[in-house]
């Protein structure tokens, strides 16, 4: 979930809206994708954070159960 860019995104978005460089649908099409995007990016870093906590707890359960076969 990089903050900086999504604003750059948005930014480069802005600029080409008001030079009038996109039509009234690319433009549409265009700020659905940047917010998708933004989405999926966020949606990543908490699935990756996630599998982080959860391969952490498997190491922890196995030493556990090595421990206790002992």
């Amino acid at each position: 979930m990089n903050k900086e860019t999504n604003e750059s995104r948005l930014g480069r978005y802005q600029e080409l809206l008001t030079q009038g460089k996109l039509t009234e649908e690319a433009a549409a099409w265009i700020l659905t994708l940047i917010q998708e995007l933004d989405a999926l990016e966020e949606q990543n870093y908490k699935l990756r954070k996630a599998a982080l906590r959860a391969s952490r707890q498997d190491v922890m359960s196995t030493r556990l159960k090595e421990a206790l076969y002992e």
